[in-house]
């Protein structure tokens, strides 16, 4: 009798920092099928006892060009490599990077199936690159299945692209944190915004929305890349890459998570919130409300206006606070169930 030919998932993440922490939890997922990881030297020494080959990338938005000329060979190689040493391979795509399309390419050419995951087929405004969205439309049409983080996002894609097969639809897992938030509702309200300081996060909106309002902190934490003018006298800015553990005790230490984004695709942030069992605020835009529902958050229109009227429902109102808590908790274990096996029943 002939041997069944065993099919091994490839991971390739070759991204520095971009989507880090949603690859972390997808391997998770994949774990009981031992993938081989493709990554950036910088991540190679964060997987034990795994099947790690590494390929040295620039974060760079013409590393594509340079990679024509000088790593399409390496790639070349690398995957010969596995074809030798294993029989059937999926390649799986969990994050953008430009070179991803010179793997799908390869992939192709060799009668490899791949998987990609797209975070935003819309670059966001400030960050507007239409070389990266090439690259990803071209990844969709490579690609033998395509994973979208919400209806929105997909939506987005069908109407140029039109509605494919191919196209699926996994939500976001939910992002891990070592503590619950069980900080008890006080006469004085901390509100807490996590992440990267972009225009698009809305920020501004956020410390706009405070202004001469009584018994309100605000903690702003993440790498800031475009300027605020704050009132240090109530707002505290961490300007770093925070470390988990960080994070963690950033939202056990709030009242409240506010997302007050001017536009988003869908929100890891946002399961950090539900994780944590944080009261939230977000605005409602993009995949936002798709992702979480209407319960677990006060959602509101992305202005300072809406920001400070849902700011002084949650100050004022203590029983409120409780019911989105409680609400939060049956939130968090539908987001569990539902996309536990998707991923794996895609790239199998």
């Amino acid at each position: 009798m002939q041997k069944s030919i065993e099919k091994k998932i490839v991971v390739v993440y070759l991204s520095q920092y971009g989507c880090w922490a949603y690859t972390k939890e997808i391997l998770k997922q994949l774990n009981a099928f031992d993938p081989i990881i493709i990554c950036s030297q910088h991540h190679s020494s964060d997987f034990h006892n795994k099947t790690v080959k590494t390929l040295e990338t620039k974060d760079s938005k013409t590393s594509i060009a340079l990679a024509s000329l000088t790593v399409k060979k390496k790639i070349k190689e690398l995957l010969l490599q596995l074809i030798a040493e294993q029989c059937r391979l999926h390649l799986y795509f969990p994050a953008f990077h430009p070179w991803n399309v010179i793997f799908m390419q390869l992939a192709n050419s060799y009668d490899i199936a791949s998987t990609v995951t797209i975070h935003d087929y819309v670059t966001h405004p400030g960050e507007k690159s239409l070389l990266t969205e090439c690259f990803q439309k071209k990844c969709i049409k490579q690609a033998d299945s395509v994973i979208f983080l919400s209806e929105y996002v997909k939506n987005q894609a069908a109407l140029e692209l039109g509605d494919q097969e191919k196209f699926k639809v996994i939500a976001h897992p939910l992002l891990p944190v070592s503590n619950l938030n069980q900080i008890e509702h006080g006469s004085e309200l901390k509100l807490l915004f996590l992440g990267r300081i972009l225009k698009y996060k809305g920020v501004q909106l956020l410390i706009d929305s405070i202004k001469e309002m009584d018994n309100i902190k605000l903690t702003i934490a993440g790498v800031q890349q475009a300027p605020l003018q704050v009132d240090k006298s109530r707002t505290t800015v961490i300007n770093k890459n925070l470390t988990e553990s960080e994070i963690t005790k950033l939202l056990v230490s709030h009242h409240v998570l506010v997302l007050p984004y001017l536009s988003a695709s869908q929100s890891g942030v946002l399961t950090l919130g539900v994780s944590a069992e944080i009261p939230m605020i977000i605005t409602k835009v993009g995949g936002l409300y798709e992702q979480l529902g209407p319960l677990g958050a006060l959602w509101v229109e992305p202005s300072s206006k809406g920001l400070r009227q849902a700011i002084i429902m949650l100050r004022d109102n203590p029983s409120l606070y409780l019911e989105i808590k409680d609400a939060l908790r049956s939130s968090k274990q539908r987001m569990k169930k539902s996309n536990k096996l998707a991923l794996q029943s895609l790239v199998l």
